[in-house]
């Protein structure tokens, strides 16, 4: 796989919310370093495949509207062998206003857990790895987690359910979130992202999300900033 750098603007005002992809100076060789794939966006229009890699995606029962590019990556990634960087600036994606993901429904939330499982549970039964198995837990913390909870937080009622669900679904189905060394301290000091979420961790654990979320929120509006986890 191959990735380029990338800029996300306002549509509106064309204004650089961030750069991202464009600083990441090595290769990554799997599966030896699979846990540097965190660091990788989960979007799939900034990269490159190779068919091979792409005769792996899994087929979804009911292809969630959340999180669908995720799954797909995650789905062929114990297959890869290599990804690689372009740092240019090559791709620029516009932030819309009124994009769908602003009007998410409980049942969009329910399909993206269900679709997730598929994936996971299919990945668990063939993996040879302990890593693949930390990965699998590590990304649905971060997107069923963390992601899925954001994306409806203007909606304070089904935030609550969303979240009440997804830390059920965690803490029964992929808890290896908890004590993988993917997120252990002293292994990320080098990585911002993934400190960045070993920091997140650290706030779900101690149940504090809810609250992080509500100064989260206060900050965006005040810098008028469309900041993405």
């Amino acid at each position: 796989m191959a990735v380029c750098g990338f800029q996300r603007i306002n549509h509106l005002t064309k204004k650089v919310y961030s750069t991202e992809m464009n600083s990441l100076s090595h290769d990554i060789e799997l599966p030896e370093e699979i846990e540097q794939m965190l660091l990788v966006n989960t979007s799939l229009w900034n990269k490159l495949f190779s068919k091979t890699c792409i005769d792996y995606v899994m087929q979804l029962n009911n292809p969630p509207r959340i999180g669908e590019d995720m799954m797909f990556l995650l789905s062929i990634y114990p297959y890869m062998k290599r990804v690689t960087f372009v740092n240019e600036v090559l791709y620029q994606y516009y932030v819309y206003d009124n994009s769908s993901m602003h009007s998410v429904t409980e049942q969009a939330c329910y399909d993206t857990l269900c679709a997730y499982e598929q994936v996971a549970s299919s990945l668990k039964e063939q993996a040879k790895d302990i890593k693949i198995l930390d990965l699998i837990d590590t990304m649905a913390f971060i997107h069923l987690g963390i992601a899925l909870p954001v994306t409806v937080m203007e909606d304070k009622i089904l935030l609550k359910k969303v979240y009440k669900l997804t830390r059920e679904v965690l803490d029964y189905k992929y808890s290896r979130y908890k004590t993988t060394s993917m997120l252990q301290v002293l292994h990320i000091l080098k990585y911002e992202k993934r400190l960045l979420i070993w920091f997140m961790k650290q706030i779900y654990l101690t149940h504090s999300f809810m609250l992080f979320l509500k100064v989260y929120c206060f900050i965006i509006s005040k810098l008028e900033k469309d900041i993405k986890w």
